[in-house]
This record gives C-alpha cells, sequence and structure tokens, in this order.
C-alpha cells in the first residue's frame, strides 16, 4: 500500500468535514422537531440505565482516543476519532432528552428546555469547530 500524498489526505478530510456539517444540520433540525412536539424518547425500565453508561463509554472512549492520537497526520485516523467522539456527544443528548422525558416531567417545562438547548448549542459548535479544522486541513500540511 501507498503512502497517501498530503494532497489526498486534504481531500479526504475536507470531505469529512462538510459531511460532518451536513449532519450537523440534521442534529438542529432534531432538536427543534423533539422540542417543537414537546416530546422524548421513551425507554422501558433499566434500558436508559444501559442508554447512560453507552452513553458515557463513547465519549470518554473518544476523548481518550483523540488525545492519544492527536499528533497523528494521517487524516483517516483524525477523521474516525472526530466521528467517534460526534457519535458519543449525540448519545448524550440522546440520553438527556430521554431523561428529562421519564424524569423530569417532559419537554414541556421551560427549563428542560433551556437546558436542552444549552447542550445542543454547544454540541453544534464542538461539531463545527471541528469540521472547520478538518476542512481547512491545517494538521495534514505541517501547519500546526
Amino acid at each position: 500500500m501507498q503512502p497517501d500524498s498530503a494532497s489526498a489526505s486534504l481531500q479526504r478530510s475536507r470531505r469529512c468535514g462538510i459531511v460532518l456539517l451536513i449532519i450537523n444540520l440534521i442534529l438542529f433540525s432534531i432538536v427543534v422537531l423533539v422540542l417543537q412536539q414537546a416530546g422524548g424518547f421513551f425507554y422501558d425500565g433499566m434500558t436508559i440505565y444501559t442508554e447512560a453508561l453507552y452513553a458515557f463509554y463513547a465519549v470518554t472512549a473518544a476523548a481518550v482516543r483523540l488525545v492519544r492520537y492527536r499528533k497523528s497526520a494521517d487524516s483517516n485516523v483524525l477523521c474516525a476519532n472526530v466521528v467517534c467522539l460526534f457519535a458519543g456527544l449525540i448519545s448524550l443528548l440522546a440520553l438527556e432528552i430521554a431523561m428529562f422525558a421519564r424524569f423530569g416531567g417532559g419537554l414541556s417545562d421551560g427549563s428542560n428546555t433551556q437546558m436542552l438547548l444549552a447542550t445542543a448549542a454547544g454540541i453544534c459548535a464542538v461539531y463545527v469547530l471541528a469540521c472547520i479544522r478538518l476542512i481547512r486541513g491545517r494538521a495534514f500540511l505541517g501547519k500546526r
């Protein structure tokens, strides 16, 4: 297998960043839809605790991988780590919605809505910052 050239690595990184920006728009639309319907995800019994365990594991494992491979010059590794982090963050958002629906009286309460919006805004901000880094591709051209 031949090593990737810098331009191929940059193109792959840019495509990943653009796809993640599109996913960010979809995530924002889902949050708006959940808030408009004042609904949520309902899990039976112990399923919500299993979801919580998975969400925290996914975020922790992704953060560890990002720190471990932060100096890797391979765009595939960086893109995979960013996608894993986003999957974990979306799991946390889904967990928050489910916990409001199960334990917090739903999303009709104004404070629950504000907390959900704050979490979604934070996740979207992380998405945008990571996508900008992937699209600009500075890490792959040695311009750190």
